[in-house]
């Protein structure tokens, strides 16, 4: 075993215990499909992966390491959660698992994941699904494909007509959109991990809804689109707020 699966094994364990581990384990290699399900401790219902892409990482990332923990959180009963760049559910679920009164609408713009996203969250009631990019004005998009296997780094850019086999329209959805639809007066934790669409979603018309905002979690791509965090700290210029960095979320406490 790899240093890197031994760890992940390592952690697992100690956060779930070793039989538990075995059953993810055996669960996946006798899995017939590309797809296998496993239930997480205190979870209603099983979370199902696919073989071979980043859904592991993903999940290890916010059920395992717990990256949407943060003292900022503690105390804290939302009421609504925005989960912008939702990819399969499962920073959904955990917010769903953790604030059960909470109303959490997920946003995730691309096919495959999305229909995981369904599939996921299909017993958690207080879920809602949205199949749309984020962006900061209604606008005709394309979702471009990333690495092989990277499903958690597929983009959205503006589609441009010019018939690259590997992007698909997309639809669009804004926050005012969002706001309106769901009746939303205030947004206690907005989470947003979509792949450098921040730099669009911050840089346009985020005046009528960033002070509706409490918390905003936020997964900043100056690695892939340089400017991103120029452009979110300036939409927050005008506003006092503290933050705090886990790893590769940064959270801005803006009560």
């Amino acid at each position: 075993m790899n240093p890197r699966k031994l760890y992940t094994f390592l952690a697992r364990c100690y956060k779930f215990g070793i039989f538990w581990c075995i059953k993810m384990s055996t669960t996946k290699l006798l899995s017939r499909r590309d797809e296998f399900g496993i239930r997480i401790p205190g979870y209603k219902q099983k979370m199902f992966l696919r073989k071979h892409t980043s859904d592991e990482d993903a999940f290890d990332q916010i059920f395992v390491a717990q990256d949407y923990t943060n003292p900022f959180l503690d105390g804290f009963s939302p009421k609504v959660i925005i989960d912008a760049g939702a990819y399969v559910g499962y920073s959904s679920v955990y917010f769903a698992n953790k604030y059960s009164d909470a109303k959490i609408i997920a946003i995730e713009p691309e096919d495959s994941n999305f229909e995981l996203l369904q599939k996921n969250t299909l017993n958690y009631n207080n879920i809602y699904c949205i199949q749309a990019a984020l962006w900061g004005e209604p606008e005709k998009l394309k979702v471009v494909e990333g690495d092989a296997g990277r499903h958690w780094a597929f983009k959205v850019e503006k589609l441009s007509g010019d018939g690259n086999a590997n992007s698909r329209a997309v639809s669009v959805v804004t926050m005012p959109q969002i706001i309106a639809t769901y009746k939303l007066e205030t947004i206690d934790i907005l989470k947003i991990d979509i792949e450098g669409a921040e730099k669009e979603l911050f840089s346009k018309n985020y005046e009528s809804w960033i002070s509706k905002c409490k918390i905003i979690v936020i997964e900043l791509h100056d690695r892939f689109l340089p400017g991103c965090s120029k452009v979110f700290y300036s939409a927050l210029s005008t506003l006092p707020f503290n933050q705090h960095t886990k790893r590769e979320n940064i959270f801005v406490d803006l009560r």
